[in-house]
């Protein structure tokens, strides 16, 4: 989606530098990690509203990664409804600390969980998707039975909320998506394997705006970015955006690489206290895989992710 191309827009290509930060989140162990490479995260937090509605909780979290040491351009999908500390507000769904602080709390929680030292952070109206998508001239998609179905459904839905007149998808197999119908593809969850399924076809899309950005002029990518620039807000500035931008000529051909976390094979889903929830088992394990996948290199948890790592496993245990 447009998240993916977003932040890449606006990561350094030279070795990034982290401080430890409090406030964020950071700890020593996690800005150590992240100092002196050319591994630019950002976090991305995707609102499915009309606009930025205070309380409202972030329907999609990502960490995008432009890797210029191993020219490649990452997406990890963080579960929304992942069990983890909300500093200030004990444990919750991962999705919650947007409700509770915005993108700064939801930032801060990112790092304290999973030992990571992200710094910026972009928010995105899911109708940039409709924008972005359009402005490429749409994306081809492999869709089946099911999801057509549900896919028209979902473009009803836009068409009314948004005064558009998408038409229907007839028939399976590949098909070209404008902007309305790639957004109602990114929305199906009850489909196959529920959320987990909903973030794969997020990021499928955001991989088939990215395929197609990187072929454009830059005068064209530009053009882009002022298209999707209304629908967003960051904690970066307008002077940092712009003096990056050109860094995209440079990973044109980087590989798109895509991870989930907590990892297919390190979760359990499970209810507590009537609520439904995803659990890391373990999130120490998940940690060293997010890192693995980030950095390309084994990492040691922090004591800190063990302490929550160990509460956890003893929460779900019970």
């Amino acid at each position: 989606m447009a998240a993916l191309l977003v932040a890449t827009y606006v990561v350094l290509i030279w070795p990034v530098f982290v401080t430890v930060s409090p406030s964020r989140g950071i700890s020593l162990k996690a800005a150590t990690e992240a100092s002196g490479k050319r591994i630019m995260n950002v976090a991305v937090f995707g609102i499915d509203s009309r606009s930025d509605v205070a309380g409202a909780r972030s329907d999609s979290i990502m960490i995008v990664t432009s890797d210029n040491k191993h020219k490649k351009i990452k997406a990890t999908s963080l579960m929304r409804d992942t069990y983890v500390q909300i500093p200030g507000h004990d444990y919750g769904k991962l999705n919650a600390a947007y409700a509770y602080g915005g993108p700064t709390l939801a930032l801060k929680t990112i790092n304290t969980n999973f030992d990571t030292a992200v710094t910026d952070y972009i928010v995105i109206n899911f109708n940039c998707t409709i924008k972005v998508v359009n402005a490429v001239g749409g994306v081809d998609v492999d869709l089946s039975s099911a999801e057509v179905k549900v896919l028209n459904d979902y473009v009803d839905n836009i068409n009314r909320t948004n005064n558009t007149s998408a038409k229907h998808i007839t028939g399976s197999g590949t098909k070209h998506l404008n902007g309305v119908q790639a957004l109602a593809y990114s929305r199906i969850r009850y489909v196959g394997n529920g959320d987990f399924g909903r973030t794969q076809r997020q990021r499928t899309v955001m991989q088939k705006v990215l395929n197609k950005a990187k072929k454009m002029s830059l005068s064209k990518q530009y053009r882009l970015y002022k298209t999707i620039k209304p629908y967003i807000k960051t904690n970066m500035s307008n002077a940092r955006i712009f003096k990056f931008l050109f860094n995209i000529a440079l990973i044109r051909n980087a590989d798109f690489q895509q991870q989930q976390i907590p990892d297919a094979n390190q979760l359990s889903l499970g209810y507590l206290k009537g609520q439904s929830y995803v659990f890391p088992m373990s999130l120490s394990e998940n940690v060293q895989t997010l890192h693995r996948f980030i950095y390309e290199h084994t990492y040691s948890p922090s004591t800190r992710t063990q302490d929550i790592s160990e509460h956890i496993d003893t929460v779900w245990q019970q």
